[in-house]
This record gives structure tokens, sequence and C-alpha cells, in this order.
């Protein structure tokens, strides 16, 4: 009986320690992205094109519905200054839903939500779903591999 109790409270142990694990591990990605996320909302406010393009990789890619895909920093970057050029400032808000890592790459399905005050017109909100696949650059660091959105019905 004594063996019994001391198995039963072992492996007991032994799935509080591996569920616990996973769940430090979910919540570790939860705070990677959330962090990723707060810099680049920074970087929008500021409407600094360059430090948005900065979150992709090099071969990044951003999908925005009705609109020609943008493939790489520079052609990302071209896309936020337009968005930022014809408006005279913005809130933007993103809620991450979801987030699966495999190896060296994470998926992540959201939302965001944008205020915009145009420079000529009525202030509006565009309210979209977000797949986003991050992958690691050269040094490591987390960077958007593709950004694919659309707007919510």
């Amino acid at each position: 009986m004594k063996f019994l109790d001391s198995f039963s409270a072992m492996l007991f142990l032994g799935l509080f320690v591996i569920l616990h694990s996973s769940h430090a591990q979910d919540r570790i990605k939860e705070i990677i992205v959330t962090d990723l996320w707060e810099d680049f909302t920074y970087a929008w406010e500021n409407m600094d094109a360059e430090a948005c393009a900065d979150f992709y990789l090099e071969d990044g890619l951003n999908v925005p519905p009705e609109l020609p895909e943008n493939i790489g920093k520079k052609a990302i970057e071209i896309f936020y200054r337009e968005l930022f050029e014809s408006n005279q400032e913005s809130k933007y808000r993103h809620k991450s839903h979801y987030v699966e890592q495999h190896g060296e790459l994470m998926v992540e399905y959201g939302q965001f939500e944008v205020d915009w005050l145009p420079k000529t017109g009525e202030a509006w909100q565009y309210r979209a779903r977000t797949l986003v696949h991050w992958g690691k650059d050269e040094s490591g660091a987390w960077k958007i591999k593709t950004l694919i959105f659309n707007q919510i019905p």
C-alpha cells in the first residue's frame, strides 16, 4: 500500500510538472508576442514606417485585403509610409487570440483595430483579423515572416 501511495504521489507530481511546464511555455509565447506588438504599436502611433517594417524579416510578406502584396522590408515600409502620409494620426490596438510555436516558427491568430484621423474627411475605424507567421532572424530575434489580414465582417 505504501508503494502505491508513493507511486501515486510521484505520478501526480510528474503530471503537475508536465502540465505546469506546458502552461509556462504557452505563457512565455504570449509574453513574447505581446511585447512585440506593444513595440510595434509604439512605432505605428509615431507613424514611423521604417520602424514598422523593421518588425518583418528581410523577405517578409504583408498581405492586405484587396491591395497588392508587399514583399520585402522596403515594399512593406512604403506600404506603411503611404498609410501614415494620408492620415493625421491613428490609434492602433492588437490582440492575440492564439499562439502556437513549432521550433523556430510561431503562428499567431489575432485581430487589430485602428482608429484613423485622416488629414481630410471624417475619422474612421478599421478592424481586421490576422494570421501572423513569425520566424527568427539571424540574431535570433522574432520577426514577422508573413502578416495576412482581412476586415472583420
